[in-house]
């Protein structure tokens, strides 16, 4: 139950999410912090949309790990740069980069880890038949 929770409040969030910051713009509302929260969900945005990358079955799924977490990596040091985060790529990348690989690190897993569960799940339903 708590699984399930969890998973509809992150549906929620992520629905919820773009709405309010679109209404947050639409009411006026200015702000580094409004600006800040665009720029990643918009990289959120991408990231979702890279995840497609996963789907490339011919690909073994390390090549599919590092094209993915490499074109995520760029993305986030786009936004950084963007948001000035840093001032020269250099001290971008290092004052980034830990952070990047132990979030990317724990989603990654959390979502192997998920899709072990499914996959055994569906095994168990097969064998029963």
């Amino acid at each position: 139950m708590i699984r399930k929770i969890v998973s509809y409040a992150i549906w929620g969030m992520g629905i919820g999410s773009p709405i309010f910051t679109a209404s947050l713009w639409l009411g006026g509302s200015t702000g580094a912090g409004l600006r800040d929260t665009t720029a990643w969900l918009a990289a959120s945005a991408l990231y979702g949309i890279l995840a497609l990358i996963y789907e490339a079955d011919e690909w073994k799924l390390p090549v599919r790990v590092g094209l993915h977490a490499l074109l995520c990596g760029l993305i986030s040091l786009a936004v950084g740069r963007f948001l000035g985060y840093g001032n020269s790529l250099w001290e971008l990348f290092l004052g980034m980069a830990p952070l990047f690989v132990l979030i990317y690190g724990l989603i990654w897993g959390a979502m192997y880890m998920a899709d072990r569960r499914k996959v055994r799940k569906l095994n168990e339903k097969l064998q029963t038949k």
